[in-house]
């Protein structure tokens, strides 16, 4: 009918809609079972033929979520975030805003773009350099300009300029805290513009900050800041907490930074973001938390060490 009389099937679906909005169909019947843990007792009822309709399993957010809320991603083009992004999409997020200073996804994480692209998702991508107060000050606007408001930052962006200890100098530091520790602080700005405060803000540190790699003195000073700056901010009141990431792996371009370049360091993608939904949940602890994310081969840190 619809290829062959399609003005039949359309007058058919009108009468319909006209019915519904009308209040002249019933919902069909639902029987809903919270949590996995009610998975038994749902198919008991399906093999008892106890339900008149539907059954339908629910499994709340880990995370919390918020649907009608927006979530912001500093760094947001490269792959960690992009992980993250979709995390946040199969938990409930409707609206994500990416932030980085192209507004381009990279090459390496072209299908994952494209795939959170596809989805229902509410994506904005923005090009913002959070290293400079007047690019987060037109952020700040364009983002209360939306109907939908702020509920949690996600500050992923860093810039790498490393060297070893010997040779560091003023520009290596200052290029490291620019988009690590200055952008935190831009974004931590934002919060207080806001007409709410945000339901919580992670800052993305590194494992290299407590265990410095060879290499990696400027981004190892940066990091520890970053940390240093959640714990401030955490005593304020505010709800903010910095997590020490090793590397992630998988494929999504990620590749190992942080310690020793073997894949025993590096953290599995759904690992990490099960790690992630635990330290959200640990943010109802009163006092400053430093979480570390990361296994660590404690055999070959060791004879690195002596």
């Amino acid at each position: 009918m619809m290829s062959e009389e399609p003005w039949h099937y359309n007058a058919y679906m009108q009468r319909l809609i006209s019915r519904i909005e009308q209040g002249g169909v019933n919902p069909m019947n639902m029987q809903v079972f919270c949590n996995l843990q009610s998975l038994a007792k749902a198919l008991q009822c399906l093999e008892r033929s106890q339900s008149v309709g539907q059954v339908v399993m629910t499994q709340p957010s880990v995370l919390s979520l918020k649907p009608q809320s927006d979530y912001v991603l500093s760094g947001g083009m490269g792959a960690h975030a992009i992980a993250i992004a979709q995390y946040l999409m199969e938990e409930g997020a409707k609206s994500i805003t990416l932030l980085s200073k192209t507004g381009r996804p990279s090459p390496s994480v072209g299908g994952l773009w494209q795939s959170l692209h596809d989805s229902s998702v509410q994506l904005h991508a923005i090009p913002c350099d959070i290293a400079m107060m007047d690019d987060v000050h037109a952020l700040g606007c364009q983002l209360r300009s939306r109907e939908t408001e702020i509920a949690g930052l996600f500050h992923l962006a860093e810039t790498t300029n490393d060297a070893i200890v010997p040779i560091v100098v003023r520009d290596h530091l200052e290029r490291s805290f620019s988009t690590t520790v200055w952008g935190a602080r831009h974004l931590n700005l934002l919060q207080h513009a806001g007409a709410t405060p945000w339901d919580f803000s992670m800052l993305v540190s590194s494992a290299s900050s407590l265990l410095m790699a060879a290499g990696q003195a400027s981004n190892a000073t940066a990091c520890a800041a970053l940390d240093g700056h959640a714990r401030y901010w955490k005593k304020a009141g505010e709800r903010v907490m910095s997590v020490q990431w090793s590397s992630w792996k998988d494929d999504v371009g990620m590749v190992d930074i942080c310690l020793h370049p073997t894949s025993k360091s590096n953290v599995a993608v759904q690992l990490g973001m099960a790690a992630m939904a635990g330290c959200l949940q640990s943010l109802q602890i009163p006092r400053p938390l430093t979480m570390v994310v990361g296994p660590l081969p404690w055999g070959s840190f060791l004879k690195r060490k002596q």
